[in-house]
């Protein structure tokens, strides 16, 4: 559970990257497999807010595992940062920003999710 956590946590932070760039990719990418009634704003907001919610999730559960709440607060941060700079600013410097502050919460999450498991993988010697 906590392992799909932390890959969820990355997967929506690198989705969260890619968002500046969501719509024109979207007007291509979509067409091409056919799903081109979905290339709107519509179906763009839809897959914001799916990256930033399968972040958020995954970080809070990460952060439950190894009890660093830190990136899971980043994360947050940056979430509604992109969120208002996507939907009411149209601010790019927002939005790059907001998406390199869900990389970095991403990449420290996993940090301190390797970081909790190398303790927790030491054997334990056996009393007889």
């Amino acid at each position: 559970m906590a392992r799909s956590a932390s890959f969820l946590a990355a997967m929506g932070g690198c989705l969260g990257v890619f968002c500046p760039a969501c719509i024109p990719a979207l007007a291509v990418f979509l067409p091409t497999i056919g799903l081109g009634f979905l290339a709107s704003l519509t179906a763009s907001w839809l897959l914001l807010l799916v990256a930033v919610g399968g972040a958020l999730l995954g970080l809070h559960l990460s952060a439950l595992v190894h009890r660093r709440h830190a990136p899971f607060f980043i994360g947050l941060f940056a979430s509604l940062l992109l969120i208002a700079g996507r939907g009411f600013f149209l601010d790019r410097v927002m939005i790059w920003t907001a998406s390199a502050g869900l990389l970095i919460a991403a990449v420290w999450d996993y940090r301190c999710r390797r970081k909790s498991t190398a303790a927790v993988c030491v054997p334990a010697t056996t009393v007889r």
